[in-house]
Parts: C-alpha cells; sequence; structure tokens
C-alpha cells in the first residue's frame, strides 16, 4: 500500500503526516482541520463545558464469534448491556474499530480501548455532563458541544446501525 505525505500548516510552523491511498479527500479534510483546532482553536477546558455531544452506545449480548462460531456474551473487556462513550472517527476504516470509554468487567473504574464497531448497539446521541469523559474528549480530539458535532453524531446514526453484529436470543 503506496501513503501520500500531506502538510498541515498552523500557527507555530508547518507538520507533515502520511497517510493511505485509501483516505477519501473527506476523511483527510477532516483530520487537517482536527490536527489545526488543536493548535489554532484552542479547545474550552474541560472546565470551562457543562456538556458534551456524544455518541453512545451499548455492548451486544450473545453473539457469534471467532473460527468455531462460538456464542460470546458482550466483548472481551465490556459485560453485556455496558454503556461505551464512543470517541468520531479517527482512524479512516468506516469506524470498523472504534476508540470507546466504558466500565469494564473487572474494575470499577473507567477504560479507554479500541473495540470492534459491531459489538455496539443502540447507537444514540447524548448531551454527557460528566466530567471525566468531558476531559477525555478533549484530550483526544473527541465530541466538544458544537452544533457541527451535533450533526455529525446524528449523520453517522443513520449508518450505524447496520455495523452491529445479529445478536443471539
Amino acid at each position: 500500500m503506496s501513503e501520500r505525505k500531506i502538510e498541515i500548516h498552523y500557527k507555530a510552523g508547518v507538520s507533515y503526516a502520511h497517510i493511505g491511498d485509501d483516505w477519501s479527500e473527506e476523511n483527510i479534510e477532516s483530520a487537517i482541520i482536527r490536527f489545526q483546532h488543536l493548535f489554532i482553536n484552542k479547545p474550552a477546558a474541560a472546565d470551562e463545558m457543562d456538556f458534551v455531544y456524544c455518541l453512545v452506545g451499548n455492548v451486544v449480548d450473545k453473539h457469534l464469534a471467532g473460527k468455531e462460531l462460538g456464542v460470546k456474551r458482550g466483548s472481551k473487556h465490556f459485560a453485556p448491556g455496558a454503556k461505551v462513550y464512543c470517541f468520531p472517527p479517527m482512524w479512516g476504516n468506516g469506524y470498523e474499530n472504534a476508540l470507546v470509554i466504558g466500565k469494564p468487567r473487572k474494575r470499577k473504574t473507567l477504560i479507554k480501548v479500541v473495540m470492534p464497531s459491531r459489538l455496539i448497539k443502540n447507537w444514540r446521541l447524548k448531551k454527557v455532563y460528566d466530567p471525566y469523559i468531558i476531559s477525555e474528549m478533549r484530550s483526544e480530539i473527541g465530541w466538544s458541544n458544537s452544533e457541527a458535532d451535533k450533526e455529525r453524531i446524528e449523520e453517522m446514526l443513520s449508518w450505524l446501525p447496520n455495523l452491529t453484529v445479529e445478536e443471539i436470543t
């Protein structure tokens, strides 16, 4: 797979990024804008934001997985039904995998992991007021409280349910 090199201009100078040829122009433009916002438009601090719009879902219950198609419950890290707060698409992979925050099976504190999007169901848009989630979203170029992010999530909700694996009853 060949790569392209793009130039990103911001206040302090120029940076270069290497991306695959499979990136669409829309994905490239989105990545450049998000990168520039780190330096040009300093994001509001978490304590300055009351909430963020966030893409939220729940981990599926029983589903077929593995080479022998055994029945699995939940995901490796999360129990069935666990609520996960999903970050925006980051890798140009059609949201095949998503960076999420959620409460894992074996700990009481929240963790941040990359998991297959197909194991998430009940996709929805929520206003999240939790200071920890707000802080993590801001530090990872996640969602904000802007109307643009709200509209982007609403657009994603039209195709995300099609990614979810079929559950076994």
